[in-house]
């Protein structure tokens, strides 16, 4: 019992905030690669089929995810 009280009393990791950071980041890009899959540009770029902002969002959203996760029960003292 004394050592989860002691556990809760340090500083959360950096990577559990950069977990944090990067799960906004992921939706952001996301959320804007999809609104740009409806309302496309007039001049589109070369490789527009494969939607690579929703990839590389997914990719950053589960990155932050695993670093969150991984870190969320953990602190320094």
């Amino acid at each position: 019992m004394e050592e989860r009280a002691e556990q809760s009393k340090g500083m959360r990791p950096i990577w559990y905030f950069v977990g944090e950071l990067l799960i906004i980041v992921g939706l952001l890009v996301v959320a804007a690669s999809t609104w740009q899959l409806f309302h496309p540009p007039e001049i589109k770029p070369k490789l527009w089929e494969i939607h690579a902002g929703i990839w590389w969002g997914g990719v950053i959203f589960l990155g932050g995810l695993v670093l969150f996760l991984a870190n969320r029960h953990k602190r320094v003292t």
